[in-house]
């Protein structure tokens, strides 16, 4: 194998979350055994709708801890915002720093 396939390698298996790129895509982590000729006889022939399934409940589970990351990520954000009211005529500062000149 080349250097950048173990490089790749060991990218898909890093966990960015409870899952690996490679375990959402493929179902299962990869078995480096199996580059050694000793196989894991587990992921030898699994059929399809196992597969399948296994793949569905990682992507499900990996949208939901998304979706309450970016829940928590919301609360935290609103805890410094203000609400404000104003009245046409009120005077008030414009923070210009991010506004593109046309």
């Amino acid at each position: 194998m080349r250097n950048t396939d173990w490089v790749e390698i060991s990218i898909n298996n890093s966990k960015q979350s409870p899952y690996s790129p490679f375990m959402l895509t493929y179902g299962f982590n990869p078995n480096f055994t199996a580059i050694f000729n000793n196989p894991d006889p587990r992921m030898i022939n699994v059929p399809a709708t196992q597969q399948f399934s296994r793949i569905n409940e990682s992507v499900n589970l990996t949208k939901e801890n998304i979706e309450k990351s970016q829940l928590k990520q919301k609360q935290n954000a609103d805890k410094s915002r203000q609400s404000h009211s104003f009245k046409i005529g009120d005077c008030v500062y414009l923070d210009a720093e991010h506004l593109r000149k046309q």
